[in-house]
Parts: structure tokens; C-alpha cells; sequence
């Protein structure tokens, strides 16, 4: 169970310093709105993963493998469910 936290706890810090400003700037509020529209892009887990290695591309935001695994389980767990 602690691992999860820690793993929630790294993604989520990742998220809120790199994704929530682009994703608010496209979606309003809080960027939250890209996990929860209603024609998601992302439609399974592998999916997900693919869209997180391309915004880390993409952005140049230099993470790690393990960084954007962590990235890719926090918003699975907290938006996605897969």
C-alpha cells in the first residue's frame, strides 16, 4: 500500500509541475477536463502510456522512464481506471 502512495505521490507532483498549466490553458479550470472530456483520446492503458511519452517528448521534459510510469499510474488511478 505504501508503494502506491509513493507512486501517487511522485505522478501527481509530476503532473501538477508539468501538465497542469498546458492542460488548463486548452481545457479551463484546473486541466482536468483532458482525463474526463467526453471523447477521450485515451482509451486503454498502453494508450495512456503512449500519450505520456509523446507530451514528454513533445515538451522536452527529459523524464525518465520510471518518471513517466509514475506519471501514467497516478492519472490511471485518479481519472482512468483501465
Amino acid at each position: 500500500m505504501a508503494e502506491t502512495r509513493a507512486v501517487n505521490s511522485l505522478g501527481q507532483q509530476l503532473v501538477e509541475a508539468h501538465c497542469i498549466s498546458c492542460h488548463a490553458s486548452s481545457y479551463g479550470g484546473d486541466g482536468s477536463g483532458i482525463y474526463t472530456r467526453d471523447y477521450p483520446k485515451v482509451r486503454s492503458l498502453p494508450g495512456l502510456k503512449a500519450q505520456v511519452t509523446s507530451c514528454n517528448t513533445m515538451l522536452n521534459l527529459k523524464w525518465f522512464d520510471d518518471e513517466e510510469q509514475h506519471v501514467v499510474e497516478y492519472l490511471n488511478q485518479r481519472y482512468y481506471h483501465f
